[in-house]
């Protein structure tokens, strides 16, 4: 089979319509369609230099604007524009190979997904269908940037999910802004972006997900292209002005490209580098060629952007099975390429006999039969998504003990939702938690999602103990006083501990007070270094702020560490507490459910599975440091889940087939039952401590075993 590719007659039939043969083609408007999706799939296959390759689908946004701005304006003037025939336009552009790539995907996915992430993947392909993904990924507060985004194969669907909910409203404003408004759309148009733009810059702060997933504020993106379509800007008919808008345009989308990365605050005033770049490259090509033009016009670049929509839906897909296939490791840089050029093969085949045959005017589809055929395919995989979300991921595909395995992502407390504080949703410590029987709680346990993980066999013990435990447990919110882990327009953890403190020192019912949390995190981020679960997760949280801005030195971040929580103990013990300081748990590197099930299908043994001590001790050298250091009272008392999860050669992440965590580094139910021996103290006499047993006989103790200071 031979494939022929010829730039400028191919173009007239690649149009999103039938109509862009009524537009003068622009390859440098291709070139700029290559720019933008090469750049989302090198940051998608783990290019460090293009840190912020994900500003790619922001240019995307200002070309659509543009291009789509243009047929609507151009057929309203002429009074010959037909909703209709927009959305059959929208139909032939955007159905064709979207069903190809979720048909293959859902295949695939089937084959390799374990049972929870089919499950979600489920979801998502309903989501897919109706164009709402963006919605579902916001509800489910999948940050884009983070581990688990690795996961989902239809999270790149969110985008166009807003382009479509953007296409719904927006014709309709134009033909409303032209009949009643004298054909005044620019003023309108300006309006709305600025409102858009406005509420970007607030949800970035105050509603990070919102921000990234919603319309409301991606919407000024594809209105930039609109405006510059409807001629709100002058043309550009000096050569040398031309020359410098363009050079500016490729620097603005560079320096996004380079400069920015996951922990930079996006959308919001970030997304002016891609969207004035790609908005300063359109409007000078507009009045006449440039040095930047000529570049973006080159053959093999244009032919990357004529198949851009199909590269686009290719690459996530396959990167992200590819991912899942593998138990050990993420994909090596070679892999990574080549999944690349496979997506690139793949997006050529696709454009030619899937997206070609539905456009132009020689399409042999009539409008009937393509919405027919569109509604078809999208109602079939919404019962496909049905069925996988309601057969809880279809758990008849693989055996019951790995199925068995998968279900320990939910071995969680099953009071998280009511007990555990967010920023969404803050709890305050007045109105905290009891956990235990109904006695006044003498017990307070104090923490982040680690100290959520273990709340729930504390408080197990307590109640057999006739006590009850005081729980106060807030996201990414260690028990250190002046942390602030988020830029302070929303960031609650200082006030937060501030309040928590407080009450513990004037309530004198709770003697002995649990500090638990995933200290390293805040001081060398997430664990990037050891295994893949989150090798892909660039954010780095501030932990503290001083007079000029946000301390980044490793070693002063540990400094204002040991010092705050000096302050905090200091404060505990002086208000007569007892304070039990836990030592970190051990991170895995894995997502261990998944992978359990996963080495089980393959035949291996799972309780072979463990983690080196050695990096253990590594990764946490600091933070141990700092808690050994902390003081030698009889009220201050040292717990260590190493001392029952680790020997001196490794670590263990299962026992009795059972998974210990729920993921990467939370214990599970099981796994904070297993060490639930170390928090005998917490319910005995401040003067006594009793002795940390094996408890399953099966493991020696370290001298890393509990003692008092």
């Amino acid at each position: 089979m031979e494939i022929k590719f010829n730039i400028p007659s191919l173009f007239r039939n690649l149009g999103a319509a039938p109509s862009y043969a009524g537009i003068n083609y622009r390859p440098d408007i291709d070139g700029l369609r290559a720019v933008a999706v090469l750049l989302v799939v090198v940051y998608h296959a783990g290019m460090e230099t293009f840190g912020g390759g994900f500003i790619g689908v922001d240019i995307f946004f200002v070309i659509s604007g543009y291009l789509i701005t243009q047929i609507i304006a151009r057929e309203i003037r002429e009074g010959r524009f037909s909703i209709i025939n927009f959305y059959e336009r929208r139909v032939r552009r955007i159905f064709p190979a979207l069903i190809a790539v979720v048909f293959v995907s859902s295949i695939l996915a089937s084959l390799i997904i374990l049972p929870i992430r089919f499950m979600e993947y489920g979801q998502s392909v309903i989501a897919c269908s109706l164009f709402v993904s963006n919605m579902l990924f916001w509800s489910e507060a999948a940050d884009y940037f983070d581990a688990a985004a690795h996961t989902k194969p239809m999270l790149h669907t969110w985008s166009l999910a807003i382009e479509e909910q953007f296409y719904i409203v927006f014709p309709l404003v134009l033909m409303l802004a032209f009949r009643w408004l004298n054909g005044r759309w620019t003023l309108l148009m300006v309006i709305a972006a600025v409102s858009s733009f406005s509420l970007s810059v607030w949800s970035v702060e105050h509603n990070p997900a919102a921000a990234f997933y919603l319309a409301p504020t991606r919407a000024w993106e594809l209105i930039l292209g609109s405006l510059i379509a409807l001629g709100a800007f002058p043309p550009v008919r000096n050569g040398a002005i031309r020359e410098i808008l363009s050079f500016s345009g490729l620097c603005l989308i560079g320096w996004g490209a380079i400069g920015l990365t996951a922990a930079s605050p996006f959308p919001g005033f970030n997304a002016l580098y891609p969207c004035l770049g790609a908005g300063f490259l359109i409007h000078s090509g507009a009045s006449g060629q440039t040095l930047g033009g000529k570049l973006l016009s080159l053959r093999p670049i244009v032919f990357i952007g004529l198949i851009s929509y199909s590269l686009y839906l290719w690459h996530w897909p396959l990167f992200v099975l590819a991912n899942n296939a593998s138990i050990y490791e993420m994909l090596d840089l070679e892999s990574r390429l080549g999944i690349v050029l496979l997506s690139i093969v793949l997006a050529a085949f696709s454009w030619k006999f899937i997206e070609q045959p539905f456009r132009g005017k020689s399409s042999r589809f009539t409008r009937r039969s393509v919405f027919i055929q569109g509604a078809t395919a999208m109602g079939l995989f919404i019962c496909f998504g049905m069925f996988v979300h309601y057969s809880k991921g279809w758990p008849g595909r693989i055996s019951d003990k790995a199925e068995q395995l998968t279900q320990f992502a939910q071995s969680k407390d099953p009071r998280e939702f009511e007990c555990f504080s967010r920023p969404s949703r803050p709890i305050d410590p007045k109105d905290a938690c009891v956990y235990g029987s109904r006695a006044t709680p003498s017990v307070a346990v104090w923490g982040d999602s680690h100290a959520g993980a273990v709340i729930h066999q504390i408080g197990k013990m307590a109640f057999d103990h006739g006590q009850s435990v005081k729980f106060f447990g807030f996201t990414l919110c260690p028990p250190v006083l002046a942390m602030q882990v988020k830029p302070k327009s929303r960031d609650k953890c200082a006030d937060n501990n501030e309040s928590v403190l407080s009450l513990l020192e004037s309530t004198p019912s709770i003697k002995t007070v649990v500090l638990i949390a995933r200290y390293t995190l805040y001081l060398s981020g997430y664990n990037t270094d050891f295994g893949p679960a989150e090798r892909m997760v660039e954010m780095k949280y501030i932990s503290f702020v001083g007079e000029n801005g946000p301390i980044t030195d490793p070693a002063e971040k540990a400094r204002l560490l040991e010092l705050h929580m000096r302050e905090t103990v200091h404060r505990l013990v002086t208000a007569g507490k007892r304070v039990v300081l836990m030592y970190p748990i051990p991170e895995t590197g894995y997502v261990i459910p998944e992978t359990l099930a996963k080495i089980y299908v393959d035949g291996g043994d799972i309780e072979k599975f463990t983690r080196p001590y050695e990096y253990y001790k590594k990764r946490q050298a600091v933070i141990t440091g700092i808690l050994d250091r902390l003081g030698e009272s009889e009220q201050i008392v040292r717990i260590r889940p190493s001392s029952l999860l680790c020997d001196s050669v490794d670590c263990i992440v299962s026992a009795n087939g059972k998974s210990l965590y729920y993921d990467d580094d939370h214990l599970s139910l099981e796994g904070t039952e297993y060490i639930s021996p170390i928090f005998k103290p917490l319910f005995e006499s401040p003067g006594a401590l009793a002795p940390i047993a094996d408890k399953n006989g099966t493991r020696a103790l370290s001298a890393d075993q509990p003692t008092r200071l």
